[in-house]
Order: structure tokens, then C-alpha cells, then sequence
């Protein structure tokens, strides 16, 4: 499945695209956000990757003070706060937010706020290669998140890469 076919679009993907290899059997399952064992962990098969998610749904937003992802609990015991900080993440079942009264007080004010979040599951995956395009979002350009190469309107995706203030979708 193509990311633009992933995105229920009918056209199929164009442009740059970039290839990662992922180590296999990475050491994540250790990691404090993926080792919560209240939240059952999931398997989900997607072009020859295996990509595990646990049920813990979270938003994550790019810290411009720390140059870090925080990471913001959508539900257990500390829902609505921050309960990481990561340069690399991984999200399933992902949706784009904007908010557009925070997009509109940004262009009021000429001052960046927290506005727009990539909400999902956390989880991670493993295989050989996988295919990306890159995603990106500014508040003076955009209302919503757009790829990168082609500038089309991003909504949700299967599997989100975050990694060095980029976002990457499968």
C-alpha cells in the first residue's frame, strides 16, 4: 500500500521518497513509553513490515524550547501531561490536528504556540526497508499538515516516523 493510498487518495505517490533501513528486533521494548504493561501490545502487518503498538493513545508536538517531541497522554492516570521527551517516536493509527483559533492567533501575534499535534498510539517497527515521504506543517503557509514534495493536505496515516524535528509517514 502506497502512503498517498494509505491517505485514501487516487493518485499514486510522486516525487522524492526516502528509503530507512530499521535495525530488527530493536531495543524499544525496554524504552519507559513502550514497556507500559497496562496497554496491551498489538501486531499489524504492513507492506512486509512488522509494525507492534501498544493501546496507549497520545499526542506529540515538537518542543521549540527543548528541540525535543514531547509526549502527552490522551488517557490513564497522568492524561494531559507531558510523560516524555524524545528526539525519535513512533505512532499507529496517526491523525494530523490543527487547531485553526491557534493557527489564527499565531498569524494574529507573529508568535508561535502549540497548535497543531500528531495524535496516535505509540509503537514502533521492524523490517528491512521502508518507503517515507516526509510531512510538515507551517502555520504562515498552511492550515493543515502537508507532505513536503507535493504540498497536498495530510490528515492521518498508518504508521508515523518522528525523528530530528521530522515527520516521516509510511
Amino acid at each position: 500500500m502506497s502512503p498517498v493510498a494509505s491517505q485514501g487518495a487516487s493518485h499514486p505517490v510522486s516525487s522524492v521518497q526516502e528509503v530507512h533501513s530499521l535495525p530488527v528486533g530493536t531495543s524499544l521494548d525496554r524504552h519507559p513509553l513502550y514497556a507500559d504493561q497496562k496497554y496491551l501490545s498489538k501486531g499489524l502487518t504492513t507492506t512486509g513490515v512488522v509494525v507492534k503498538y501498544h493501546t496507549m493513545k497520545v499526542k506529540v508536538y515538537f518542543n521549540l524550547h527543548r528541540k525535543l517531541f514531547s509526549v502527552v497522554a490522551l488517557e490513564g492516570e497522568r492524561k494531559g501531561r507531558v510523560i516524555a521527551h524524545e528526539t525519535e517516536l513512533w505512532l499507529a493509527n496517526a491523525k494530523f490536528k490543527v487547531s485553526e483559533a491557534g493557527r489564527q492567533r499565531v498569524l494574529r501575534e507573529q508568535r508561535k504556540n502549540v497548535h497543531a499535534f500528531v495524535v496516535g498510539e505509540i509503537g514502533y517497527a521492524t523490517g528491512e526497508a521502508m518507503v517515507f515521504r516526509q510531512v510538515t506543517y507551517n502555520p504562515y503557509l498552511y492550515s493543515s499538515f502537508v507532505f513536503k514534495d507535493s504540498k497536498e493536505p495530510v490528515y492521518s496515516a498508518d504508521l508515523v516516523w518522528l525523528e530530528n524535528k521530522k515527520i516521516h509517514i509510511t
